[in-house]
């Protein structure tokens, strides 16, 4: 899995498909701000180190305008620069520890994760949702040794995740439709459903049951399953799961074994939400 959970840099949808904005409101979003932004996205796991040339390319900007958005990043302290190669700072993590704190999930779901990742041997993950997109916030390991290798705003493919189901199907069904038929989707595997009229049914399921697992749809050799954690008002505002290797436990073997244990942690921890 570690060839596909990779920080991932997608393409920055145009404001005007923005939708969270009333189209007055997309009038004053700084266009400035964005190209920031794209400088920011543009370092990944794959591309820690970048000199100019390779930044301008990879956020689609002119040489002149990346190199003053990355002095910006320097004199801020979210980018160092070496003379040759550019690259991003520990200081970067406050922008998205600054997120995840506000939530207040991860201090509550990290005990229950570790009890979880101990008793089931496996590790265990927790993600939102942005967009069509699940970001991991959480990560407990297990004793196991895996070579699924996750870190903190990681993102993944949320039709094509066990996590990103659970979480789509907590979406109304129009909304939900239009998020698939936007997002660019594409089969990760021989066994991935990708297509929106098999996706809206898988979801359904996974809606229904209360649950989602997932078959070798995100990486062949692993399956996946996920459950819910809801705030007070019932909302599914995160998921959790637990992978495993198909060597290890059948699909089959892994829900009868993980699932009571899994809806037990997420119940404890929205619990803890209320």
């Amino acid at each position: 899995m570690a060839s596909q959970l990779q920080p991932t840099t997608p393409e920055i949808a145009s404001v005007s498909s923005h939708p969270t904005l009333e189209q007055g409101a997309r009038r004053e979003v700084v266009a400035s701000f964005v190209s920031g932004l794209q400088v920011l996205r543009s370092f990944s796991t794959q591309r820690p180190v970048m000199n100019l040339s390779a930044v301008a390319e990879e956020a689609g900007l002119t040489r002149a305008a990346a190199r003053r958005y990355l002095l910006t990043l320097c004199d801020q302290g979210y980018a160092s620069f070496d003379g040759k190669n550019y690259s991003l700072t520990p200081k970067v993590l406050e922008l998205g520890f600054s997120y995840i704190s506000s939530l207040g999930l991860t201090e509550v779901a990290r005990p229950v994760m570790r009890q979880l990742s101990s008793k089931l041997d496996h590790t265990c993950s927790l993600a939102v949702l942005d967009g069509g997109e699940i970001v991991f916030v959480g990560r407990t390991a297990g004793h196991r040794i895996s070579n699924v290798q996750l870190n903190i705003g990681t993102r993944a493919p949320a039709f094509a995740t066990s996590l990103g189901r659970v979480l789509l199907g907590d979406m109304g069904c129009a909304k939900l439709e239009q998020l698939l038929r936007e997002y660019p989707r594409q089969p990760l595997t021989d066994q991935t459903i990708w297509d929106v009229s098999g996706l809206l049914a898988a979801i359904g399921e996974a809606r229904e049951a209360g649950f989602c697992l997932l078959r070798e749809e995100f990486e062949r050799g692993i399956c996946s399953l996920a459950v819910p954690i809801r705030n007070a008002s019932g909302q599914v505002i995160a998921a959790m799961n637990v992978c495993c290797h198909t060597w290890q436990k059948t699909p089959e073997v892994m829900e009868a074994d993980f699932l009571p244990a899994m809806r037990a942690a997420a119940d404890e921890i929205s619990a803890s939400l209320t």
